[in-house]
């Protein structure tokens, strides 16, 4: 994915390409609440139950299906190197609440301002599900990546560990996964494809007062690391590699079987990976975006109604 190359104040309009704006790019589809809940509500064993083999993977059925899986992350191990960090765009609230405070929402209402492309909703809203995006994707490492790579290890060095499945840990990561999708499907709401990058103002923006809330959220985004970009790759690339070191064992005979739920556990578990680090440059982008049209429009009211 490359993200647009935005600068600060910037007149230009913001557009992104399809797979920046949206945040459909390499996950699962979910269309409702309920497949939401379905996802979350898999097939598994009761946290806290004794280990459960109701099936073993076989030698054979692990060498057809390994590679594919362990060549899940390859789509996204280079997705956030030109990563750019969020930029501080927006200044000192109050010249720009002066002007607002004498100049009418009405008079305001036809004016054209910049929005991210294809933005079809008012910037409030907007931007708190990019906080909801930043906070969920801040535990992306924790919840998700290191699990995973520590699991990969075990499977890597522990014959014990291929028959272990850890239904309170698939639990909390397929909860993990739910929380993206409803956040993923909340995003895709607040954009339509019609390539738009202005928005006249009594659409971007519902009431004058709007604008106090929507420079605390974007204070939240601007100042607030998502992640590390450098770290995450470093740690895809890992579990890449572990994920690769398990495929040569398999095709080796080094790994005669393996539980199935521990299986479909690892399938999961590395496509959640996947998902979890273009949700992470997703939010680079929206965080990107908006910051740099909200600074286009506030230099915009203060030039012309100031």
């Amino acid at each position: 994915m490359t993200l647009p190359q935005t600068t600060p104040m910037n007149t230009e309009p913001v557009q992104a390409p399809a797979e920046a704006k949206s945040a459909d790019q390499n996950m699962i589809p979910v269309d409702t609440e309920r497949d939401v809940q379905d996802l979350q509500d898999a097939p598994m064993i009761a946290d806290g139950s004794d280990v459960e083999v109701t099936g073993v993977a076989t030698e054979g059925f692990l060498k057809d299906k390994f590679p594919t899986l362990a060549s899940t992350l390859d789509s996204v191990i280079g997705l956030l190197t030109n990563t750019r960090p969020i930029e501080r765009q927006l200044g000192d609230f109050n010249r720009l609440s002066a002007v607002l405070s004498n100049t009418d929402y009405m008079t305001l209402g036809p004016l054209l301002v910049d929005v991210p492309e294809g933005l079809n909703t008012d910037y409030l809203t907007y931007l708190n599900v990019v906080e909801r995006l930043y906070r969920h994707a801040a535990q992306a490492q924790s919840e998700v990546l290191t699990p995973l790579q520590r699991h990969l290890a075990q499977l890597i060095s522990s014959q014990h560990h291929r028959y272990v499945y850890n239904p309170v840990l698939d639990k909390k990561i397929r909860k993990f996964a739910a929380e993206r999708e409803v956040i993923r499907i909340e995003l895709n709401k607040c954009f339509t494809d019609s390539g738009k990058t202005k928005l006249h103002y009594d659409r971007a923006f519902r009431r004058n007062g709007d604008w106090k809330d929507i420079y605390n959220v974007a204070e939240i985004v601007q100042t607030q690391t998502l992640v590390s970009p450098t770290a995450v790759q470093k740690q895809v690339q890992e579990i890449s590699e572990l994920a690769n070191q398990l495929v040569k064992q398999v095709n080796a005979g080094e790994v005669p079987g393996m539980d199935q739920q521990t299986y479909v556990a690892t399938e999961f578990w590395m496509q959640a990976a996947a998902e979890e680090v273009s949700l992470i440059s997703v939010g680079y982008y929206h965080a990107n975006a908006a910051c740099t049209c909200l600074a286009n429009i506030t230099k915009q009211l203060v030039k012309n109604y100031g």
